[in-house]
């Protein structure tokens, strides 16, 4: 007669053990953990099979929610908590200032210069006299709003540059399709010059999205003004703060959650995409001109083959300041 081997694990069920696992599952632990495995199973089938259209529940949803997320930030409570830290240099020279001191006080602005929206390599090679005159450049990227994952970020659909007079709009992706051939040389040379300087706002999953959709293989000399503003004393350093604070002019960001894989464009999305990227230009441009912000730049290459950080800082540096001179 054959005898039947003791499981160990059908042992701890008769036991009543088996809520352990149940418990791994239902802890706080467990959810993080399964969270993330979702949100990199739904990024493999994104990427696979192209992303999926929400319904109308769930647009719904993400509308109510970015809705109150907006109505926060302009809540009283939000508006009136300081927005300099104690002891910090931003607060030695504002004093101790909230948004109600910037909100409905600073002029609302748009990008002032001209505005190229461009999807081909024959409208880029009209425009390379136009990228080869860019020194000091602002750079923002744009993707479909994200409803559905919490870990990963969307394929990149626009890339913003901008400079003080003249914004190009790169189309990537747009009516659910994109060409994984289609290069704009123009874009990539711009990135890889080291002499010249790109500038955004929490910049680094922006520049690495364009790496890895191949538009951009090497990024060299870019800073971002996110963690200057952050060590100079700022509490709230988004870049519509930042914007009121140091370049005393206001955007609106009623597009920031818009469809950027829309078939067209609409005018405002335009405007919008040119003034994000302009905008962490002219604040980059007014950190250098306050000195202690000066020590926290810290600028970095993105290169598959080189190190991450900046030799020629000081080159850096006095460009931005040469360009805030000039323009001013």
């Amino acid at each position: 007669m054959m005898r039947r081997c003791f499981s160990s694990r059908r042992g701890r069920w008769r036991n009543g053990g088996g809520d352990e696992e149940n418990a791994l599952v239902d802890s706080e632990f467990g959810k993080k953990t399964m969270n993330k495995v979702n949100a990199l199973l739904a990024a493999h089938r994104e990427k696979s099979y192209g992303p999926r259209i929400p319904s109308a529940k769930e647009t719904m949803r993400f509308q109510k929610a970015m809705a109150k997320k907006q109505e926060r930030k302009l809540s009283p409570a939000y508006l009136a908590q300081p927005i300099f830290r104690p002891g910090s240099p931003a607060r030695e020279l504002f004093g101790n200032k909230t948004m109600l001191d910037y909100e409905d006080k600073v002029p609302e602005t748009v990008f002032p210069g001209t505005i190229h929206v461009i999807s081909t390599l024959e409208e880029e090679m009209m425009l390379r006299p136009t990228l080869e005159a860019m020194k000091i450049v602002g750079v923002d990227c744009e993707m479909k709003p994200n409803m559905f994952r919490s870990f990963a970020s969307g394929p990149i659909a626009l890339v913003q540059l901008a400079s003080h007079d003249v914004s190009i709009l790169y189309r990537v992706r747009w009516d659910g399709t994109w060409n994984p051939t289609l290069t704009f040389p123009g874009l990539s040379h711009v990135m890889a010059a080291s002499n010249v300087v790109k500038v955004g706002h929490g910049c680094d999953l922006d520049f690495k999205g364009m790496q890895q959709c191949g538009l951009a293989t090497n990024i060299t000399s870019t800073v971002d003004t996110l963690p200057v503003a952050s060590k100079v004393g700022c509490l709230k350093p988004n870049l519509r703060a930042m914007g009121m604070v140091w370049r005393s002019v206001q955007v609106s960001k009623a597009m920031q959650t818009s469809d950027w894989e829309a078939a067209v464009l609409s005018p405002e999305q335009v405007q919008y995409a040119a003034t994000d990227a302009w905008l962490a230009r002219q604040v980059m441009l007014g950190l250098m001109q306050f000195e202690p912000a000066r020590q926290f730049l810290a600028p970095r290459n993105y290169s598959p083959d080189a190190s991450s950080l900046v030799t020629d800082r000081q080159a850096i540096l006095d460009a931005l300041l040469s360009a805030a001179s000039e323009e001013q």
